[in-house]
């Protein structure tokens, strides 16, 4: 007899019911058609606006800024004790507009052939040997100064070595304009003093929350990067000139310049509005410590007992 398959689809063709076999041949001769149906809830009429490839990176580009809103939302709400002290809320501010100027060595090096007539990668050494070296000297007197002063001294003078760099790079010429990134890296320990204030303004138990909160400040800080390569771009592509200066010369200087108006901002602001040695801020429970006086130095009788005054 002949074997019988479980499947139709396994049975030889001369077997296999007519209507069956006629399906099998009309499929196999026609040709395959991808059918593309609109997205659910789309008209046509606004098929090709909101559901075309426009309508996906818009939906998309919605979807990233409603993350990035609910982000920004959480991270305001996890730190708000600390950015309702008015202290802390400052040195944030401060410490955020300093922080711009770790976004402008790019632009420090692609100014590099304009003023040495090089390429940049001849004088990386140099400009890395300058810039560390620079930061161990400067890491040794801050640090002293640091001793003999307050705690807003070291984040001023860390700053002003920031803004000296900057204004270094708008007015060199030539191999001194190498000295700039010298400056640069001395300035650069603004990562540690900016830190170093908002750790002596917190409490004992915010000091761990308050220093992750810290480590978060290049964020806000990071846009100034394309800010500085937007004005480069613009005034090169306007093609102005100052004197003797090139476009693409002029573009990096004023870069610079906005660089330095930020962090002399942020100098400004510290030195107006906030103190020398800041008190301990913040919402965490004070610690005995804080919360009892000594009594090594009350007065007592002449049995050793605590006064009537001190009890």
């Amino acid at each position: 007899g002949v074997h019988r398959h479980r499947c139709w689809g396994r049975r030889p063709a001369a077997q296999r019911p007519a209507p069956l076999r006629d399906a099998i041949g009309v499929a196999a001769a026609s040709p395959a058609r991808r059918v593309r149906r609109a997205p659910r809830g789309c008209s046509p009429r606004r098929r090709d606006a909101a559901c075309g490839p426009s309508g996906g990176r818009r939906r998309r580009a919605a979807t990233h800024a409603c993350a990035a809103a609910v982000s920004a939302a959480g991270f305001l709400y996890h730190f708000r004790p600390i950015l309702t002290q008015r202290v802390l809320l400052l040195a944030t501010v401060v410490t955020v507009l300093v922080y711009s100027g770790n976004t402008i060595p790019s632009n420090m090096n692609l100014f590099s052939p304009e003023v040495l007539g090089d390429e940049p990668a001849k004088f990386a050494g140099m400009q890395n040997a300058l810039r560390f070296g620079f930061k161990v000297v400067a890491g040794a007197v801050l640090g002293w100064l640091l001793t003999r002063s307050h705690p807003r001294q070291g984040l001023v003078a860390s700053a002003t070595i920031f803004l000296l760099a900057q204004t270094w790079a708008i007015f060199a010429t030539g191999t001194a304009y190498l000295v700039a990134f010298g400056l640069y890296g001395a300035g650069e320990l603004i990562g540690v003093y900016a830190p170093n204030y908002i750790l002596s303004a917190s409490r004992p138990g915010d000091i761990r929350r308050n220093m992750a909160f810290v480590t978060l400040l290049m964020v806000p800080a990071a846009p100034t990067g394309y800010l500085f390569g937007a004005i480069a771009d613009s005034v090169r592509d306007a093609g102005w000139q100052l004197g003797d200066m090139t476009s693409t010369a002029l573009g990096f200087r004023v870069s610079f310049g906005v660089c330095a108006l930020l962090i002399l901002l942020g100098i400004l602001v510290a030195l107006m509005k906030l103190p020398r040695t800041p008190g301990l801020v913040g919402d965490a429970p004070k610690t005995v410590a804080e919360n009892s006086t000594s009594v090594v130095n009350h007065p007592r009788d002449k049995d050793g007992r605590f006064t009537n005054e001190d009890e």
